[in-house]
């Protein structure tokens, strides 16, 4: 009997995680179930099955997912969207035979979802760099870090401490567009939006970002694939220093099955970003490595053992034109 996978609400380029999960699966041995909140024509001729989402959230979208692998009998979940509260409540998920795919503990996934919590805890790490950041509650902090920032000729930029993506950020200058925002701006913003929620105030960094894909179990990574984004293309490094960061990561907090890690640079030196404790949206762009992140993950969760040869490092990936080019 086929084994059945459920990937929930994913981001569009979730279909290549259908499209690498079935390229690795040459027995044939998966059916691949896929809800959204939307009707996305590119899942529905992907899937084996296709439904719309629940519009809940937290527990009671919980409900649903336990009762969706209850009805179809879910074997493997992929979650997305409601990752944390799926996480609390991963045991009512085992109680039903369903494998979880799920990078860390909840704990975990608590402490890298407040990017000042997981920045402090990254600090006792020895070589992993940050940027220079500030902790803000209310205007009179951020005016503190503001001049930090100004006394230094830095610019700087801000988000909640607790928030997906781009979503909210903002870079302090003399402009004022959906990404930019004057002092002045940025000062009635505090004031009126995040008088009541904490803000990561942080120094602006505009160098090389790199997004490392990981595969690892139970703390110990398995590898790691820099991949540098420059423009359209993406450039994937055998860069030994930021796969040190990947494994210093990987160990501290435990992280298993695949994630991703970002960071940027500044002076030739890579500063930490983030860590997202899921499958990244261009982690397309690393398979083309020969490691097939995806089908490789399940394998893992399943229990069983992999085998990773002839790496392809190198190799310059066209985004725009999804294109695979010669090496470097």
């Amino acid at each position: 009997m086929k084994k059945r996978i459920w990937l929930n609400r994913w981001f569009s380029t979730g279909v290549d995680f259908i499209d690498l999960i079935r390229e690795g699966d040459e027995e044939k041995e998966f059916e691949i179930y896929v809800t959204h909140h939307e009707y996305r024509e590119s899942f529905v001729k992907r899937a084996d099955y296709f439904e719309l989402d629940s519009r809940d959230s937290g527990e009671r979208y919980v409900d649903f997912c336990v009762e969706f692998c209850k009805k179809h009998k879910i074997d493997i979940f992929i979650p997305k969207y409601c990752l944390q509260s799926i996480s609390k409540y991963r045991e009512r998920f085992e109680i039903l035979g369903v494998k979880i795919l799920i990078a860390c503990s909840h704990d975990v996934m608590e402490l890298v979802d407040n990017k000042i919590s997981f920045y402090e805890k990254c600090k006792q790490l020895p070589s992993i760099v940050l940027p220079s950041y500030f902790k803000v509650n209310g205007l009179e902090d951020f005016k503190q870090g503001l001049s930090f920032f100004q006394n230094t000729n830095r610019v700087a930029c801000y988000k909640p401490s607790i928030s997906e993506g781009g979503l909210e950020f903002k870079i302090i200058s003399n402009e004022n567009d959906y990404l930019h925002i004057t002092i002045k701006g940025a000062l009635e913003e505090i004031e009126e939006k995040y008088s009541n929620r904490e803000i990561m105030l942080m120094e602006f960094l505009d160098g090389d970002e790199v997004s490392i894909d990981c595969l690892a179990l139970n703390g110990k990574l398995i590898v790691a694939i820099p991949r540098r984004k420059i423009g359209w293309k993406r450039i994937l490094e055998n860069n030994t220093t930021l796969i040190k960061i990947a494994e210093k990561i990987t160990r501290e907090l435990n992280m298993s099955y695949v994630f991703n890690i970002q960071v940027i640079y500044k002076n030739g030196i890579p500063m930490l970003l983030e860590l997202n404790p899921r499958m990244s949206g261009g982690l397309k762009g690393s398979c083309a490595s020969g490691v097939n992140f995806p089908y490789l993950a399940i394998q893992l969760l399943l229990n069983r053992d992999i085998n990773i040869q002839n790496i392809k490092f190198g190799e310059i990936i066209d985004m725009e034109n999804h294109e695979v080019n010669k090496r470097i």
